[in-house]
């Protein structure tokens, strides 16, 4: 048994009130993928750990080892804000929104280094970039590439069973193929269908590096394709329907 302290950096998903003064923290990280640590006392006005426990932030943590299948918060520094208290509430929706999906995901205590720098990679796009559902659009087709559930890139070029390029067609994201199909090729399929802009759309959204993300334009129809056919993907491998997409929903009605 490991009886020593770890340090590590880590993004604090969630932090809510534990007993009278402590806040129980969702963090993700590298070494050991999602956990809950607890931070005593960091409820109080005093505390040096209350500025280490704001949801959708990065910091450098010290944890003690796990006691009673908990680990202590024993000290930390703050890194990066995603969210700012001026922020809108529309980021913090999406913001919890990415959380709750992340977590859906990633199994506790799983390392999986690509999860963690997808997280930090989206994270960072949602404090950049206004339009956030672009950045959830990128972060669903990301994630479910990163756990294997998707097609290639290459694949989202043209249709996996005709050959079919997206130019005037419609098309399928099949969960059930794993496979993106035209319309004649996926008769039968209950997938939501999309226009060829949106399929371009998905292929942008998984090979343009970073930076290049915001110039994507998702507007109107298009956009709406996106969502309904990656919540229904999502919903199929994940078998789960994200309680944020409520909060989502009836802040853009």
């Amino acid at each position: 048994m490991d009886i020593r302290n770890q340090s590590l950096e880590a993004i604090i998903l969630k932090a809510r009130g534990y007993r009278e003064q402590d806040q129980l923290l969702t963090v993700v990280s590298v070494e050991n993928g999602p956990e809950s640590v607890l931070a005593r006392g960091a409820r109080k006005a005093e505390s040096p750990l209350r500025s280490v426990c704001q949801p959708y932030s990065r910091a450098c943590l010290l944890l003690t080892p796990a006691k009673g299948g908990l680990r202590f918060l024993a000290e930390g520094s703050p890194r990066e804000s995603y969210i700012l208290p001026e922020s809108s509430l529309s980021a913090f929706a999406y913001a919890a929104y990415l959380a709750e999906l992340l977590l859906a995901a990633w199994p506790p205590q799983k390392p999986a280094p690509e999860l963690y720098y997808l997280a930090q990679a989206a994270f960072s796009l949602l404090k950049l970039d206004e339009d956030h559902a672009r950045t959830a659009r990128f972060f669903e087709l990301r994630l479910l590439a990163s756990l294997g559930w998707l097609p290639p890139a290459d694949a989202l070029r043209s249709c996996s069973c005709c050959g079919q390029a997206p130019a005037g067609r419609r098309f399928r994201l099949s969960p059930q193929q794993g496979a993106l199909l035209c319309e004649a090729c996926s008769q039968g399929d209950g997938a939501p269908l999309i226009s060829a802009g949106a399929a371009l759309s998905l292929h942008r959204l998984l090979t343009l590096p970073l930076p290049r993300i915001p110039a994507i334009r998702l507007r109107g129809a298009v956009a709406d394709e996106l969502e309904q056919a990656l919540e229904y993907y999502l919903r199929y491998h994940l078998e789960y329907a994200a309680k944020a997409k409520r909060l989502l929903a009836s802040l853009l009605a």
